[in-house]
């Protein structure tokens, strides 16, 4: 007699594995079936075999089907086995389990015809992480942690702040106001920082703004060094052509011209009238009212050669009014920028030193002529 297992469980959990109660017993005549039931077991015969079923769970289940080798066997006797195994409960149930555990130890054939089940197999690899699952209940409030240690100490307050800058600020515009606003304001003598903050040299009222001396600083320079000046303050300097003209813009300003031979003679020009044009006009020269020791060499009489209202020029910007050439380098020397007309009665600007001829270096043609030089010269302005 043989035993199979006949599986159409989906899980593939074994009922047999456990322990079965017999409950009830049902007996069909419609069907010429008999059933035996139990908690999770029933017996059917049904033809020439006897099938047991075992209930796992409500899609598992395990078919035990005993095949009757005597295929002639009758009906009648089968049905009686049955009875008796009614009769006797406790041992059905036994005899049952230990059926069930017998016919664990057969072949177990699944009813989709898959193969024959093996023993356990290796431990599969671990599945890919699942979807993130819904955000979690937000948790209660903690306790109240304890006090930190003490910081480092703030800086001051914004308003002490503002304070110190505006204490600053005041002392700056302090410093500001009390700055002249001219050589005229300070009656110093030296450097002196005006309110604009141009550096300049006061001269008892006057801003000088050419000095020479010594030869310590050339004069041979280009249009754009005469434009903002060049030298130093304590020495030889030319104060700048756009500084003269900011200065003298306002009018009512006067020139001063102080000359010295190389005798030490001294001797000095001033105009009632000086001032500059802008840039635009080449810084044009309008001087007049002459008086003084020296003598008029920018607005002589009884000559068209005259300084006043002529343009300023160096070697690189020619505008003098000679025909020759550039009055500033080809006649007798360098004779450094200028308001040239035809080259004029005057050079203040000219190479420094003793002379080497007519009109050679530093002249004023009405003091000592053009063919000695003079050593010393200071050029000043005054604003009233």
């Amino acid at each position: 007699m043989d035993f199979l297992i006949i599986s159409s469980a989906k899980t593939g959990n074994h009922c047999l594995r456990k322990r079965f109660k017999l409950v009830k017993t049902t007996f069909y005549e419609e069907t010429g079936e008999k059933h035996l039931k139990h908690y999770k077991t029933s017996y059917r015969w049904k033809s020439s075999q006897t099938q047991l079923t075992c209930h796992c769970g409500k899609n598992n289940r395990f078919k035990i089907s005993r095949f009757i080798q005597e295929n002639n066997q009758n009906s009648t006797a089968i049905m009686k086995i049955l009875v008796l195994l009614l009769l006797t409960t406790s041992l059905a149930a036994l005899a049952m389990t230990q059926q069930c555990r017998e016919v664990t130890r057969q072949v177990m054939v699944c009813d989709d015809d898959a193969s024959i089940r093996g023993g356990k197999g290796d431990k599969g690899d671990v599945g890919s992480n699942g979807k993130a699952g819904p955000p979690g209940i937000k948790g209660s409030k903690g306790d109240l942690g304890g006090s930190g240690e003490k910081g480092d100490q703030g800086e001051s307050c914004a308003l002490g702040s503002f304070e110190t800058e505006m204490r600053n600020r005041m002392n700056r515009l302090e410093t500001i106001l009390t700055q002249p606003t001219s050589c005229l304001t300070s009656l110093d003598f030296g450097q002196q920082t005006l309110r604009s903050g141009l550096e300049v040299f006061c001269d008892g009222g006057w801003t000088v703004f050419q000095r020479r001396f010594d030869g310590s600083q050339d004069f041979q320079q280009n249009w754009n060094s005469y434009k903002l000046g060049f030298g130093d303050l304590s020495g030889e300097f030319w104060l700048g052509l756009e500084n003269i003209y900011q200065l003298t813009k306002q009018r009512g300003c006067k020139l001063r011209v102080d000359l010295w031979s190389y005798d030490g003679d001294h001797v000095f020009a001033q105009y009632s009238d000086f001032s500059l044009e802008g840039e635009e006009d080449k810084y044009r020269l309008h001087v007049r009212g002459y008086s003084g020791t020296a003598g008029d060499s920018l607005t002589p009489s009884g000559t068209t050669d005259i300084n006043d209202n002529s343009r300023f020029s160096a070697y690189d910007q020619d505008f003098d009014h000679w025909s020759g050439s550039n009055c500033a380098i080809d006649q007798a020397g360098h004779l450094g920028g200028w308001w040239f007309n035809t080259c004029g009665h005057s050079r203040l600007n000219a190479q420094w030193g003793p002379s080497r001829g007519a009109w050679s270096g530093i002249v004023w043609n009405s003091w000592k002529g053009s063919g000695e030089t003079l050593k010393q010269t200071t050029m000043k302005l005054r604003c009233d």
